[in-house]
Order: structure tokens, then C-alpha cells, then sequence
């Protein structure tokens, strides 16, 4: 699986075996101060989610060909906590600027932002799994 990382140039790379090597790749695109979240969709598709420069939520993932990176369209103040249901469907719980829990998912037409009504104590991203 890759492993994602923001290096000192602020900006989002990822590195992954190639199966004759290791390649690293620089997305190119910026990263507030935090790690970014991934996971491995059941078709073998790498998400990367991640709160940009912009201070908006974002997910990178690769299309078979390059990486896309898609701006949810959410403010979020702190790194997300992803995970992946059985059926496929993602979940993203953020804290976004209103430092409230919110939950972003794909609706099948696009994503949805939901606004949980929790307050969330300051410095606090949250941690999300499924049991």
C-alpha cells in the first residue's frame, strides 16, 4: 500500500511500489500542518484525504492512470478520520471551521456534508472505525 506523507515542502507525496521498484510521487498539492488520512477502497484504489492549504477538505486518488484530487467542499480546522463500510461507501468525520464534528460521505452523486451538532475540544481531530 502507499504510504502518503507532507515533507517540508508542505505539499502532499506518496510513495508505492511500482512492482519493479519504489516510486515517489509529488502530488503537487498543498497540505495544512497535519498527516493526511488513507485508506484502500476494495477494488485495490488508493484514497488519500487531507484538509489543503485552502483549509477545505480534499480526497486524492488514483484513476488508473494519474491522481485526481477532488476538493470536497467543506471548510474542516482539523486532520480527517476516514474509513470504509462493507458495501464500499466512505466515511469522513472531520472538525470543520465551525468546530463542530461533521461527517462528509459519497452519496453515489456526490458528496454529502453533514453537520453532527458536537462540539469537539480545542487541538482535537477525531478517530474513526468501524466495529
Amino acid at each position: 500500500s502507499p504510504e502518503t506523507e507532507r515533507r517540508s515542502d508542505n505539499l502532499l507525496h506518496i510513495a508505492h511500489w511500482t512492482g519493479a521498484g519504489w516510486q515517489n510521487d509529488n502530488l503537487g498539492v498543498g497540505l495544512a500542518p497535519e498527516q493526511p488520512k488513507r485508506l484502500l477502497g476494495a477494488n485495490g484504489t488508493h484514497f488519500v484525504y487531507y484538509v489543503g492549504t485552502d483549509a477545505n477538505l480534499h480526497v486524492a486518488h488514483w484513476t488508473g492512470a494519474r491522481w485526481q484530487n477532488d476538493n470536497l467542499g467543506a471548510a474542516a480546522a482539523k486532520s480527517p478520520s476516514a474509513y470504509l463500510a462493507p458495501n464500499g461507501q466512505h466515511f469522513v468525520y472531520y472538525v470543520a471551521s465551525d468546530n463542530l464534528l461533521h461527517i462528509a460521505h459519497w452519496t453515489g452523486a456526490g458528496w454529502q456534508n453533514d453537520n453532527l451538532g458536537v462540539g469537539l475540544a480545542p487541538g482535537t481531530s477525531p478517530s474513526a472505525y468501524l466495529g
